[in-house]
């Protein structure tokens, strides 16, 4: 037992040791990148290789495992005619890779698959030829190490697409270049098109200048449309990238454009059955990532050109009147405007924030605002109930005075009386002033403070009466005439109003009789307004209304106080030398107004 289990653990330690070993040679041995040459017809920014060749490179840096280099190479002799150039330009290819070892060989356009199939740069390199249509693929002699991946184009289906939304169409003008590749589908569109001859006209935007091109496509009218192929390079010779082409005629035409590959959508054409670029170079792009894993190219089936897109641009739709029911069923409409709730999500999530937090505010001002109204009302009513129980205490006191004290004051008056003649002495040399005198004093002294305090003639006669007898008083005691107006028949107010504007008009006299110095006074108080107003007024020295810092004017604030207590309103005007005015308002009853 103890020699086999030794045996175990030296096989296992010899495995652990083998596996360090290559672990340490893989580290010290990185993978070798995989290297793979573009040779693009015309150049890498030219439509539509442009976006055939960055999707391509994108598909194989994604399913490689490894680090891939790859080599971009433009076939920029394309746009000659002459075929003299190729043999230099494959004896450059040859320098190009003589010190590198090349995994695979893309050509991208039908010039750069016929110049790899004539001239043989890399015999033994496995090679796939993409972005070619399958035409131009037919003609190419392949030998086994080379691939063809070609896409499907339908003119015939391009036009009738034209026809179907544009069935007054009668003339159609067909945009290429003059390169030899386009003159070549000058001659095939030709053919494909003879199947619409009586029904719709072509005639041929080719062999001429870009500008003689923009003019001509700028004179189309009614019932006439362009098609748009490729403009790569003109008649004389000017090569255009990308889709400048495409552009130049979009800011002339006043007819609809069409064209054949999806990447135009969004720059000018209308739309249709499109090729996509991009999907087909990603189907090339799966056939050149086998090459690259070494399955050989007899076992590699390539896939079936993927289906046309049916889309359209909405922009040229409604620019040219087009109707969306004209669409072929399953269509896909581009560049909509977003609906409401998508174009303005964001602004109508901020406005509806805005306003819930508006409405938060709002309701914490209403509920703050209710409090508020609550403490007042409260205060209010705590002020209705002191000034209650300050004018029952001053009637108590009025009535102890009047009833007690007075008639004792009075009973000590006769009595003094009865005395004077028998007791009224000298005093240092003068007659000693008579008892009675001083007694009667203290007791119309006693009299008047008892109506200071509750005027009984109020609660006994009314309002007008009370009014009466505190101004012969006041005129009286102060050699102030007052006048006094209430009318033929003043409404009898509640208790709570009169005594409110008997108040007003003992304070208002008494303000009068300390600081206005004025020689007349006017107290007028009549029906208004469903209630009653009063108003006092002399021509005194006046005084100015904004008030003085620290010296409050406790009469005025006690005058308002009661007014507004129960429902009414109370004015001042007054100015230095014009004399004091004060207004008072109220209902006849209490909340009545």
């Amino acid at each position: 037992m103890r020699s086999a289990w030794k045996f175990l653990t030296s096989a296992f330690a010899a495995l652990a040791a083998l596996a360090a070993v290559c672990g340490a040679a893989r580290l010290g041995a990185p993978e070798e990148a995989r290297r793979v040459l573009i040779l693009t017809s015309f150049g890498s920014r030219f439509a539509p290789f442009d976006t055939f060749g960055s999707e391509l490179r994108s598909e194989i840096a994604r399913g490689w495992p490894g680090p891939v280099e790859f080599l971009d190479t433009p076939f920029e002799i394309a746009r000659f005619e002459s075929q003299t150039e190729e043999q230099p330009f494959a004896q450059y290819l040859g320098s190009l890779v003589a010190n590198r070892h090349l995994d695979l060989v893309v050509t991208l356009g039908g010039p750069a698959a016929d110049f790899v199939t004539r001239q043989r740069p890399f015999p033994t390199v496995p090679t796939l030829i993409a972005g070619l249509e399958r035409r131009q693929a037919a003609g190419l002699e392949l030998e086994p190490n080379e691939l063809v991946a070609a896409v499907l184009l339908d003119p015939p289906g391009v036009v009738a697409n034209m026809l179907r939304l544009l069935p007054d169409t009668r003339q159609i003008a067909v945009v290429l270049g003059a390169s030899p590749v386009e003159r070549y589908w000058h001659g095939q569109l030709e053919e494909e098109f003879a199947s619409f001859a009586g029904r719709v006209s072509f005639f041929w935007l080719d062999a001429m200048p870009l500008d003689e091109i923009r003019r001509k496509a700028a004179a189309l009218g009614p019932g006439a449309a362009l098609l748009y192929g490729t403009l790569r390079v003109d008649a004389t010779g000017v090569a255009y990238e990308e889709e400048e082409g495409l552009a130049a005629l979009r800011s002339v035409a006043k007819v609809p454009i069409f064209g054949a590959f999806e990447h135009e959508l969004g720059r000018g054409i209308v739309g249709g059955p499109l090729i996509s670029i991009a999907h087909e170079a990603h189907r090339a792009g799966g056939v050149a990532l086998r090459i690259l894993r070494g399955d050989p190219l007899s076992n590699i089936a390539i896939p079936p050109p993927l289906p046309l897109i049916v889309a359209y641009d909405w922009r040229e739709l409604s620019r040219f009147g087009i109707s969306t029911t004209r669409l072929p069923s399953g269509s896909v409409v581009r560049y909509s405007p977003p609906p409401l709730w998508a174009a303005y999500r964001r602004g109508v999530l901020i406005a509806l924030g805005v306003v819930a937090l508006q409405a938060i505010l709002i309701a914490g001002l209403l509920a703050q605002r209710a409090e508020r109204r609550r403490a007042e009302e409260q205060v209010r009513a705590l002020n209705r109930r002191l000034m209650t129980a300050q004018e029952d205490e001053r009637k108590l006191i009025a009535r102890e005075l009047h009833d007690d004290l007075s008639q004792r004051l009075a009973r000590l008056s006769m009595d003094a009386a009865r005395i004077e003649y028998s007791a009224a002495l000298p005093v240092d040399g003068r007659p000693q002033a008579p008892m009675r005198e001083e007694l009667a004093q203290l007791s119309e002294d006693v009299h008047a403070l008892a109506y200071q305090l509750h005027p009984s003639t109020l609660d006994e006669l009314g309002l007008v009466e009370a009014l009466k007898v505190e101004c012969e008083r006041f005129s009286r005691l102060e050699s102030t005439p007052v006048a006094l107006d209430t009318g033929d028949a003043l409404p009898e107010p509640s208790r709570e109003t009169a005594l409110c504007f008997f108040r007003i008009a003992q304070e208002g006299l008494r303000n009068v009789a300390r600081h206005a110095r004025a020689k007349s006074v006017t107290l007028s108080c009549r029906p208004a307004d469903g209630g009653l107003r009063m108003v006092l007024a002399d021509d005194g020295v006046g005084f100015a209304l904004a008030p003085r810092r620290g010296r409050p004017s406790l009469g005025l604030a006690s005058m308002r106080e009661r007014v507004e207590l129960i429902g009414g309103r109370l004015e001042v005007y007054s100015a230095p030398g014009r004399g004091t005015s004060i207004t008072a308002w109220a209902p006849l009853a209490p909340g009545a107004a």
